[in-house]
């Protein structure tokens, strides 16, 4: 019997990483599913003094944006109120979604959602070392999973 293995095991402290093959990074339900994950994580599992709190909001604010790229304008839920405004990339996409538009009106949705997905993966890189999309493999008709990297 073939046994199917993985590299590095998951970092149990990040329960919504690695994520599921079937996440389309250019689908904004796909993003929202994954905002609502890591916005009850940091909440209720994370301790606001910790660093991990910090990248988890900056991985918070990278998924609200993938999800509503009008932000600040448009329609977008509320956010709990632990999660502040603040963080490198929250502060620039405000930065240059300023009076004279926002980044959706400088390049294509497409070209945004692309920029989005390879910050997200750059930033989760930071606390999660092991590669960041599952996948099932399948041998000798047993499901076993291993990790693929797609960043």
């Amino acid at each position: 019997m073939s046994d199917c293995s993985f590299a590095s095991p998951p970092d149990d402290r990040i329960p919504f990483l690695p994520l599921p093959l079937t996440l389309n990074s250019c689908n904004r339900e796909n993003w929202k599913s994954l905002l609502k994950e890591i916005e009850t994580w940091l909440v209720l599992e994370v301790d606001p003094e910790s660093p991990l709190w910090a990248w988890g909001c900056d991985i918070f604010w990278l998924a609200f944006i993938g999800t509503y790229l009008y932000f600040p304008r448009g329609k977008w839920l509320k956010w709990d109120s632990q999660v502040l405004l603040q963080g490198t990339f929250i502060e620039a996409w405000l930065d240059q979604s300023g009076a004279e538009g926002s980044w959706i009106g400088v390049q294509g949705t497409d070209e945004v959602l692309d920029h989005i997905w390879a910050e997200f993966c750059m930033h989760a890189a930071l606390f999660y070392p092991s590669p960041l999309i599952s996948s099932d493999c399948l041998q000798d008709n047993k499901a076993c999973s291993s990790y693929v990297s797609v960043c």
